[in-house]
Parts: structure tokens; C-alpha cells; sequence
């Protein structure tokens, strides 16, 4: 197994683990009780929080287990996104041109309108998408 999908594997293994330990923290923790001593909106806040954070960790579980070999490998809209992001990390263009190159003039060497940018993004993605 490369390394990028065993992280991936051990990060939804994590998550698991996170999203289970969230299911008996109300018992663990006698939330009845302490809920008890305090506002009846400040209990419902703080367990509607818990209950989401419950289900995020499980639904991140399944996505790291069931699509490691996807995400490990930044296929598909994994890599997309992937892509999309370490590009504007780095500083560059959509089309790899770095930073200092770039012009503002028209042509090949300026910076893409927002227009071309998200044209340029839906076209990747639906690319990505298409074997769905």
C-alpha cells in the first residue's frame, strides 16, 4: 500500500474511532446530570453539536475507508480538487505559469478573469466527473 493511501486509510480508522467514542460520550460523561445544571438552550446547543460532530466523523470514516484508493491515488474529482488547491497554495496560475510571470497583459501570460476561472473549474470537474 503507497503511503499516500495508507495515511488516508489511517485518518478514516481515526475518524471511526472519533465518530464510535462520540456515540457513548452522554453516558461516559453523565451528560443527564450535568445537562441538569445548566440552561436548557445552552444543553441543546452543546448537544447538537456533539450529535454533529458524531455524524462527521463517521460519514469522513466511511469516505477515507470505502474511497481510499480514489483519494490516495488524487483521481477523479479527488484530484481535482487536489489540484485545484495546491495550485492557488503555491501561488500559480491555473495552467502551472508562476506568480512572477504573469503580465496582465492579454495573451497567453495573464492572469485568468474570475469568469475564465470557474469556466476552467466546471469544465475540470465535469471532466472528473464524467466516469461517475
Amino acid at each position: 500500500m503507497d503511503p499516500a493511501r495508507a495515511s488516508i486509510v489511517v485518518g478514516g480508522i481515526l475518524m471511526l474511532i472519533v465518530g464510535i467514542a462520540h456515540m457513548f460520550f452522554y453516558r461516559i460523561f453523565d451528560w443527564r446530570q450535568v445537562f441538569a445544571r445548566v440552561r436548557v438552550l445552552d444543553a441543546k446547543v452543546f448537544y447538537t453539536l456533539h450529535v454533529a460532530l458524531m455524524l462527521l466523523g463517521l460519514v469522513l470514516a466511511y469516505v477515507s475507508l470505502r474511497h481510499s484508493d480514489e483519494l490516495g491515488r488524487g483521481a477523479g474529482l479527488a484530484g481535482t480538487l487536489t489540484a485545484r488547491s495546491s495550485g492557488n497554495a503555491e501561488g500559480s496560475r491555473l495552467d502551472g505559469t508562476p506568480r512572477e510571470d504573469w503580465s496582465g497583459k492579454p495573451g497567453s501570460n495573464r492572469r485568468p478573469s474570475a469568469w475564465e476561472w470557474t469556466s476552467l473549474t466546471v469544465q475540470r470537474l465535469a471532466g472528473a466527473c464524467k466516469g461517475w
